[in-house]
């Protein structure tokens, strides 16, 4: 994301379940695939693109959207160190909701997931909404 802010084409790569499948082969020739394409054809402005390689490559890539995580984290008390109390956060593995098109269900079926990322977030539809908020605001 901050080479997009810097105007640089940028690709943020990830290995699903690095710790069980990383096959570091296979790992090079998506990269050097995909940074080849993005150098060749260039990203619009502002965009990045999300890759995620599969723990059980099919071989295939696939466009997709991003998914949604399930996140049921919670905070651990795993020990004292004097008056400090140590916390951590985490236990359970995130899941994700299955959705057509989305990255979970590409990476599922063996895909590398390509997923491109604007970094326009304002939501339009609901600042119109807000809009008369301005109207009669007072401090």
């Amino acid at each position: 994301m901050e080479g997009t802010f810097l105007g640089i084409s940028s690709i943020a790569f990830s290995q699903v379940n690095f710790r069980d499948s990383f096959n570091p082969n296979f790992a090079k020739r998506v990269v050097k695939s995909i940074v080849g394409r993005v150098l060749e054809e260039k990203l619009p402005e502002g965009v990045f693109i999300n890759v995620n390689l599969p723990p059980e490559p099919n071989g295939k890539l696939r466009i997709t959207k991003l998914g949604n995580r399930i996140y049921r984290d919670s905070v651990i008390k795993t020990g004292e160190d004097g008056n400090e109390v140590l916390y951590s956060l985490g236990r359970e593995s995130p899941t994700w909701i299955s959705e057509k098109n989305s990255d979970f269900d590409a990476i599922d079926e063996g895909f590398v997931s390509v997923t491109p990322i604007h970094m326009e977030c304002t939501e339009y539809e609901t600042m119109k909404k807000l809009s008369k908020w301005e109207k009669n605001y007072k401090l």
